[in-house]
């Protein structure tokens, strides 16, 4: 049987047979950010095409961007250039902050992550520890903190 894609929220996107390819599309162009913007929606059932079209803006957008960034970041002025290093962690806490002021569970499974990080940053102990390797050491464990203080999930 084919169930489709299934968001946090119980909506679920159903792929009937007679998509052909539509489905992989959609598995092709699913990020992040698409997820949490599909994740949001109050309907049960998301229409296929509107994954589609999502993603397919997103990929459009992201790669528009991209292309502009390399021709036109060059002609910034250098104070501009360095502040763009944060505009993608930006993007995510834009992401995140719909569910947090949502869900208490998912405020505090946040809240121990930057908690995990900051310690693995800051502690002499960890010193060694590359910045990437930090954020995912502190991703993992604050899942697995979440998982075992709200086994039930966020609805709360």
């Amino acid at each position: 049987m084919n169930k489709g894609l299934e968001f946090k929220n119980g909506a679920k996107a159903g792929m009937p047979i007679a998509l052909g390819y539509i489905p992989i599309a959609m598995a092709f162009g699913i990020t992040d950010e698409t997820f949490s913007v599909a994740s949001l929606r109050e309907e049960r059932r998301i229409a296929p095409y509107f994954i589609l079209g999502l993603n397919t803006v997103a990929f459009g957008s992201w790669n528009a961007g991209t292309w502009l960034g390399v021709f036109l970041g060059a002609a910034l002025p250098q104070s501009l250039q360095g502040s763009m290093g944060i505009a993608l962690y930006a993007m995510f806490i834009g992401l995140l902050l719909p569910s947090v002021k949502k869900s208490r569970p998912v405020f505090i499974v946040a809240a121990i992550s930057m908690l995990i990080h900051s310690m693995l940053k800051w502690l002499p102990m960890f010193a060694g520890l590359s910045s990437g390797l930090s954020i995912i050491a502190a991703t993992i464990g604050a899942a697995a903190l979440g998982a075992l203080f709200f086994p039930k999930g966020v609805e709360e």
